[in-house]
């Protein structure tokens, strides 16, 4: 049953965004305390994800959880942006870091570290150029993890 209404909701909250037409959503982490729950959507965007947009995004998406009566007991709506932390995993958020310094760790664990700046994202791969040496291409599926470095 949580399970389907997990569903429900991130449909929901994908409904909201759609419509919005705004922000792609991220992530959607719902946490259960007894009756009650948290909502933590993690959105982003081209321009970035500013306070306003929290609020206007978190007012949309609880009128419409209201309106379809999707939970039983309480319930908070957090909405922010993923954070620089994240793990990058989609062409469309690597595309927003472009000409950023990314760090990629591999599946194949005896492949060493690629770090550099993000030079091209497409068909699968990015280019990533280190500082001392020549630009080298990553297929997205081989890459473990990758994240903006600072």
């Amino acid at each position: 049953m949580i399970e389907d209404e997990n569903s429900l909701v991130e449909s929901v909250v994908g409904e909201v965004l759609e419509r919005e037409a705004t922000h792609d959503l991220v992530e959607l982490v719902v946490v259960r305390h007894g009756k009650s729950a948290r909502l933590q959507v993690f959105v982003d965007s081209d321009n970035g994800v500013t306070l306003a947009d929290c609020v206007r995004l978190s007012r949309a998406i609880d009128g419409e959880l209201e309106a379809r009566e999707l939970f039983e007991g309480a319930y908070t709506i957090e909405v922010s942006s993923p954070g620089i932390d994240r793990p990058l995993k989609t062409e469309k958020e690597f595309r927003r870091k472009l000409g950023r310094t990314i760090a990629v760790d591999f599946v194949d664990e005896g492949r060493k570290q690629l770090r550099g700046v993000l030079r091209e994202v497409g068909d699968g791969t990015i280019k990533v150029e280190p500082k001392k040496s020549e630009a080298q291409v990553a297929v997205l599926d081989e890459i473990a993890e990758a994240r903006e470095y600072i």
